[in-house]
């Protein structure tokens, strides 16, 4: 079996923006907004994962702590994105992310209120990684014109 070839690869917030929109996800202008900023947080293989998903290549077959973007997205009922986000998670705080995904997972409510428990869930990890970088109110965050941002990341070119 061979491996992949691994290459960086970049998205511009436009593309973000407008695969989004035009989704049937129900995605308001500031939803994508905080979700673009969330994935910039994500790690590089992790942003592969969406820049990926968003150039129409699917969700990555990758298990983070026995959980796949296919299960989050077919049985926990989250949005693509927000599956891939939970995935980064898990890789970096496993414990935590497991608790919020598995409580997501017996919410048998509407999506609506799944993708809000979600949003809550990026801003606590936000404020987590703000606490932890020594920034709590995320005060030292300079304004950015986000139309004007590229992710980029890893993906797999197999």
């Amino acid at each position: 079996m061979t491996m992949g070839r691994k290459v960086r690869a970049e998205l511009r917030y436009k593309k973000f923006y407008n695969t989004l929109k035009m989704s049937d996800f129900g995605y308001t202008d500031e939803d994508i907004r905080t979700l673009f900023r969330s994935v910039r947080e994500m790690d590089d293989e992790s942003r592969g994962w969406v820049i990926s998903w968003i150039n129409g290549k699917g969700l990555p077959k990758a298990t983070v702590e026995g959980v796949t973007a296919k299960y989050l997205v077919d049985e926990v009922k989250m949005q693509p994105v927000n599956a891939l986000i939970a995935l980064d998670w898990l890789k970096h705080e496993p414990e935590t992310a497991k608790f919020y995904i598995l409580r997501l997972a017996k919410d048998d409510s509407e999506n609506e209120a799944a993708m809000e428990k979600m949003k809550k869930i990026v801003e606590e990890l936000k404020k987590d990684k703000d606490k932890r970088l020594g920034d709590p109110e995320g005060e030292n965050e300079a304004p950015e014109n986000i139309e004007e941002m590229v992710l980029d990341g890893i993906v797999d070119q197999s």
